[in-house]
């Protein structure tokens, strides 16, 4: 017998309702691009368009992790590696991010309040 809780179906949208989120704004991003509107006079609302991207991206990266589960820990070893291969600022930004060396103690707590914060 398969029971649902509805702690299981509110993780289950959300886990999906973020990933239509992320696909939708890349779809919108690839519009502006081929119909040229980031051309003038809308620079501006481009670059703000990607870094608000940048900022949802980032915010579910950062949601990754909650879980605490084998794939979790699997994707945020990936997305600790990405940041140490970034060029001048990796080994920075790993030490932001993730509190040092993957995983750490602090790594799932780090993690976690940077979600809630910028979620």
């Amino acid at each position: 017998e398969c029971t649902l809780s509805s702690q299981s179906v509110g993780d289950s949208a959300h886990h999906w309702s973020a990933h239509i989120m992320i696909a939708a704004a890349f779809l919108h991003l690839i519009r502006i691009l081929l119909s040229g509107a980031y051309k003038k006079p809308r620079e501006i609302n481009w670059f703000i368009g990607l870094g608000l991207i940048g900022l949802a991206i980032f915010t579910a990266f950062t949601g990754y992790a909650l879980p605490s589960d084998a794939f979790a820990e699997a994707a945020t070893k990936v997305g600790y590696n990405i940041a140490l291969a970034m060029p001048w600022v990796g080994e920075w930004l790993a030490q932001v991010v993730f509190g040092g060396s993957f995983p750490t103690e602090r790594s799932v707590p780090r993690l976690t309040m940077m979600s809630l914060l910028w979620a």
